[in-house]
């Protein structure tokens, strides 16, 4: 039974025996896809009924404000039913203090500094060390002594990336796993190595804009609008970029560029077309030169003005002779 309708999870564990009473939002197009993949319903009136009665509150999507007016007219559900998930979700809001004067917000005071913080940095690398399982440690092989290893290889494509599963956001500091490793065993890997990617944001040039889109890592750009990253080291033979994008409208061209999203020189450009949606995806690839080194990197994109262009999920480097995936992913 799809997630949206199963009462079972929604009402009768969460709510019954767990005593959650907050709302419960679910994944982007859940709802629609009780019908249309799914097939669990014929309609997506069906969906959102059956979704609402059974513990859904909240749909990211635009299934429920598209179909609970059909849903009531048809008798499928009725008005006190969809209230109770408003009264949840308002509930949670009002709470939060939205509708409140800032000033009344204790949370609107507190500084991007407290947030990112050392100690909240390493509350959650404790979670994360916490949240680890080991299945199986064969003859007790783990955990590694530094005293007794004469080598270590990390090996693989993501090796030297920080890959970041969707809806991951970005952080302010990233490390990848040959930075963690070399970290750890008093090995330096300055050389060579992706640094921590830094957001450039340049006087009179639009900055990227934050994603709240599903599966985005990096975010939308628009028209004149770039993405840079500072200090990234590309081992020579790069040839070729390739994006990961999704877009609701019209296309354009979009620049790779060092040094400086203004000035700089361009090492490959490639036109593209709108895709449809924000998270329907394809993959395109330019040719580039010139990427060896440490460099400043942007994609820029020239297109109609005021126009979205791009949700960019991630964007990576190759080596086509080699025609593996060894390179860098963001």
């Amino acid at each position: 039974m799809p997630s949206p309708v199963n009462r079972t999870l929604l009402t009768n564990i969460l709510r019954s025996e767990w005593g959650f009473n907050g709302f419960v939002v679910s994944d982007c197009d859940a709802v629609s896809d009780v019908a249309l993949n799914h097939k669990y319903v014929s309609s997506l009136t069906e969906a959102t009924a059956l979704s609402l009665q059974n513990g859904n509150d909240l749909n990211c999507g635009t299934t429920f404000p598209t179909n609970a007016n059909s849903a009531i007219l048809k008798g499928l559900i009725t008005e006190s039913q969809i209230d109770t998930a408003l009264v949840r979700v308002f509930k949670a809001r009002f709470l939060l203090g939205e509708f409140d004067p800032a000033a009344l917000v204790p949370y609107t005071s507190i500084p991007a500094s407290k947030l990112d913080c050392q100690p909240h940095r390493d509350l959650a690398l404790l979670s994360a060390q916490k949240s680890i399982v080991l299945l199986k440690n064969r003859n007790s092989f783990l955990p590694l002594r530094k005293d007794t290893l004469k080598s270590i290889a990390v090996i693989g494509p993501h090796a030297k990336a920080c890959v970041l599963g969707d809806y991951s956001g970005s952080p302010s500091v990233s490390v990848t796993p040959f930075q963690g490793i070399g970290a750890k065993l008093g090995i330096d890997v300055s050389d060579g190595t992706i640094e921590a990617e830094t957001a450039i944001v340049l006087s009179g040039v639009p900055k990227l804009e934050a994603c709240g889109e599903g599966g985005s890592q990096i975010g939308y750009i628009k028209n004149n609008t770039y993405v840079g990253y500072d200090s990234i080291y590309f081992p020579e033979g790069v040839d070729r970029v390739d994006f990961r994008v999704a877009s609701a409208t019209s296309g354009g061209t979009i620049q790779i560029m060092v040094d400086n999203p203004t000035t700089g020189k361009v090492v490959g450009t490639v036109t593209v077309t709108g895709t449809g949606g924000w998270q329907v995806w394809t993959t395109i690839s330019a040719n580039v030169s010139g990427l060896t080194g440490k460099q400043k990197l942007f994609l820029k994109f020239t297109g109609a003005a005021s126009i979205y262009l791009f949700n960019i999920n991630w964007f990576k480097f190759y080596n086509s002779a080699s025609n593996s995936d060894e390179f860098y992913k963001w």
